[in-house]
């Protein structure tokens, strides 16, 4: 991946402010963990012991369509409002 250097460049790239003022960070963690499990590269490069522990569950929770504000809801109207 190579790096605009001129604006023009940078106006033509698939960072363009339309995409990026529609982008919110959850789509793009979603991303950029979608581009590293195809690439097969590390995850999380830095940390260490936990591959078979935290790091499913973080990913699980970055795949997943639901929102943090739906988990654990007791409430049925709330929890309905939230399916994916």
């Amino acid at each position: 991946m190579s790096f605009a250097r001129t604006l023009g460049e940078l106006r033509q790239s698939p960072f363009t402010e339309q995409r990026l003022a529609s982008r919110h960070v959850k789509d793009e963690l979603r991303e950029n963990l979608m581009a590293r499990l195809r690439e097969g590269s590390p995850i999380f490069p830095g940390i260490v012991g936990y591959d078979d522990t935290v790091v499913p569950q973080i990913v699980n929770a970055i795949l997943s369509a639901t929102t943090s504000s739906c988990s654990g809801s007791a409430d049925k109207q709330k929890a309905a409002s939230c399916a994916p």
